[in-house]
């Protein structure tokens, strides 16, 4: 289960299929508060949103990511459930379908590598480096742009 750490409130672009007009920025502002408060929304974002101005208030809650797991362990846990999956689907074939998926994909199975690794670990720390941003600004409001 994943730790909360806070929640993030934002003036944010509320149509996410168009851009803001003139060059505006996706976001006008936001505020991380890492614990709950008695006020349900922080007055310094409530006192920039503007009804009509196409922005709108957006909450969300910001979780510490997964760890993750070592190149080793994910190999085991693919050869385990492949094993699985092929005794139930050909019982009597089992280890010839397990070598034979095993020589077509060998990163995965047997390096732990795949495809979505470098993808997934760029992901992970592109939060981690929000995750500090906004702790070390906690309480914060940060203001990117003012609507008039």
């Amino acid at each position: 289960m994943s730790h909360v750490l806070g929640h993030i409130y934002r003036v944010e672009w509320s149509n996410p299929y168009t851009e803001p007009p003139a060059g505006q920025p996706r976001i006008l502002a936001e505020i991380y508060v890492p614990e709950p408060r008695d006020v349900l929304m922080p007055p310094e974002i409530e006192a920039m949103h503007r009804i009509g101005s196409g922005y709108s208030i957006t909450i969300r809650s910001l979780v510490q990511p997964p760890v993750e797991r070592s190149p080793e362990a994910k190999a085991a846990t693919r050869q385990k459930l492949l094993r699985n999956r092929m005794e139930a689907k050909y019982p009597l074939l089992a280890d010839d379908m397990i070598a034979q998926d095993i020589a077509r994909k060998p990163d995965y199975y047997l390096d732990g590598t795949s495809d979505r690794d470098a993808a997934k670990t760029a992901r992970i720390a592109a939060e981690m480096e929000e995750i500090a941003y906004l702790t070390a600004n906690a309480n914060r409001l940060i203001v990117y742009e003012v609507i008039p």
